[in-house]
């Protein structure tokens, strides 16, 4: 008899289920490398070879599904009312990764004013590489998922409809000439 193949979560994985950072996930797997624990459990972690880029040395966590607190056990992340804290959805069609959202987003913003996604890459998140690599499935933090949907929100054509699937950030008002921003 065999056993199960365990489940192995990225970094991206485990912060969407617990609705909190990938910073809070890495720092918890570091307390737990150390032999602490993170909500009451320690968790079991491995390293993969990663073509991420970002400073991790080719490097990424992978933490065993099995080993998180029973309440991240088996959920599945989907996008919340905000479009970036993670919720699990009972009823419905399938839930879209905020990634994907943003994506989607740029596609049709892009097409809209005639740009190149990649100038609308550079717009949005001062790196004409940013779609390429969501495409690509790269992560992104929720800091830059929200600052980047912002920037969509606050410069959407009033004569194209936002997605009624994909939150949308409140537009702000454009500064005055002479105003701070």
């Amino acid at each position: 008899m065999t056993a199960p193949t365990a489940t192995w979560l990225s970094v991206a994985e485990v912060a969407a289920r617990g609705a909190i950072s990938q910073r809070s996930v890495r720092l918890a797997i570091r307390t737990c490398e150390r032999g602490g624990r993170w909500r009451g459990t320690r968790l079991v972690v491995r390293t993969v070879a990663s073509d991420t880029g970002g400073g991790t040395g080719g490097i990424s966590y992978r933490v065993r599904e099995d080993s998180l607190p029973a309440e991240l056990r088996g959920t599945v992340p989907a996008v919340s009312g905000d479009g970036l804290a993670p919720a699990v959805r009972e009823n419905g069609p399938p839930a879209v990764s905020v990634a994907e959202s943003i994506t989607r987003l740029f596609r049709m913003y892009a097409a809209h004013r005639g740009l190149a996604l990649s100038t609308v890459s550079t717009y949005a998140a001062a790196a004409g590489d940013f779609y390429a690599r969501l495409e690509r499935g790269h992560d992104l933090t929720t800091r830059r998922a929200a600052r980047v949907t912002q920037w969509l929100s606050d410069r959407w054509p009033a004569d194209l409809d936002w997605p009624s699937d994909i939150p949308r950030p409140e537009p702000r008002p454009e500064p005055k000439r002479g105003e701070a921003a």
